[in-house]
């Protein structure tokens, strides 16, 4: 028993499928800073938070495009041990918030939350070291 009528039933299951695929792979590009971005910062935090035990759960912002969250909202929120969270914008050394970032940053610091700004591994280790994590069993790069 086959699922098509006949074989330009078939065909056309064909064009449609093929169709969407070409859908698929029409992503959008991302700009080499945002590449940068993402090799540098967003997928080491991403590891380190994964490493730990338990794990600090995160929720990440698409850096490919505007946010699907919100206009202007910050890549990471990091949940920790304790009830405590971590707003986190990421940007290259040279990096600027843009007119949106800026907006959302200064709303969120008028509901007592504080959007760090990190341009370096090292600015996001001591961003984390300074919360204090006395629940998590840090595990380093390199180590099980």
């Amino acid at each position: 028993m086959s699922l098509f009528k006949n074989e330009s039933e078939y065909q056309e299951f064909l064009r449609r499928k093929q169709a969407g695929r070409s859908r698929d792979v029409e992503k959008p590009s991302c700009s080499v800073g945002v590449e940068r971005e993402i090799k540098d910062l967003h997928e080491p935090i991403m590891a380190y938070c994964n490493r730990q035990w338990p794990r600090i759960k995160y929720i990440r912002a698409r850096s490919d495009m505007p946010s699907g969250i919100t206009v202007g909202c910050h890549d990471f929120t990091l949940f920790l041990p304790g009830n405590r969270t971590l707003c986190i914008e990421c940007k290259k050394k040279d990096g600027k918030v843009s007119v949106e970032q800026a907006g959302w940053i200064k709303e969120m610091a008028m509901l007592e939350h504080i959007v760090h700004i990190v341009r370096s591994m090292e600015e996001f280790y001591a961003l984390v070291e300074k919360q204090g994590t006395p629940d998590i069993h840090k595990v380093e790069p390199g180590h099980q």
